[in-house]
């Protein structure tokens, strides 16, 4: 599953609280509770979108056949969703567009049949031998308000991690990084990471932590 997105503005709050759910008949709504379902494809916990620019992303999911329709938002309660800044009153709007679904087996990725009357583009079937290696989703924000774990999206098993503090202090380290490092680790502030998937290139970026 990709698709794109961007925050509306940011002079207010963003978030991280958004996922895709697909089913087999259409959904109707008649009002603004929080949809009781569980997505299929999420956004990881503390993945924290900023961009007012367009940014690609990615999942994947085991199809149970049949399902025809999806809706996309926020399937989490208030007091489980970050926010940036904190805020039980935070809200904010995010734009999505350019969604594209694949069937994915051991040996072939295969666009689904998309009708060609429809107008919009598509990207093209891709039919590279293998299983596709979707890119990393990092969260950039730990809180102990919601969201206590950093959880990398689509991780791949022995993947090396290292953590460093704003003086260059090696605080964590895991050479098989499970998703299991917490909040309650470490202490506020901003952190700098080193992913290395085996086979892939190395990740380096910021991790900010409130308590």
């Amino acid at each position: 599953m990709k698709r794109a997105t961007r925050v509306y503005g940011t002079e207010n709050w963003a978030s991280d609280g958004f996922g895709i759910y697909f089913s087999k008949d259409s959904i109707v709504s008649t009002g603004w509770e929080t949809p009781p379902y569980a997505p299929q494809v999420k956004n990881p916990d503390g993945n924290v979108i900023y961009d007012t620019s367009w940014i690609a992303m990615s999942g994947s999911f085991i199809a149970e056949g049949g399902e025809r329709y999806f809706i996309v938002g926020n399937f989490k309660d208030a007091d489980q969703t970050t926010f940036d800044p904190p805020s039980p009153y935070a809200s904010t709007y995010y734009f999505f567009d350019d969604f594209s679904v694949w069937y994915c087996d051991s040996s072939t990725i295969t666009e689904i049949e998309i009708d060609p009357l429809l107008p919009h583009q598509h990207l093209p079937p891709d039919t590279a031998d293998g299983n596709p290696e979707l890119p990393l989703i990092i969260p950039n924000l730990l809180s102990v308000y919601g969201n206590s774990i950093w959880q990398i999206g689509n991780l791949q098993p022995n993947t090396e991690v290292t953590m460093y503090n704003a003086l260059g202090q090696l605080v964590y380290r895991s050479k098989n990084y499970m998703n299991e490092l917490t909040a309650a680790q470490l202490a506020a502030g901003m952190y700098f990471y080193d992913i290395t998937p085996p086979q892939r290139e190395e990740q380096k970026g910021k991790l900010v932590v409130i308590r």
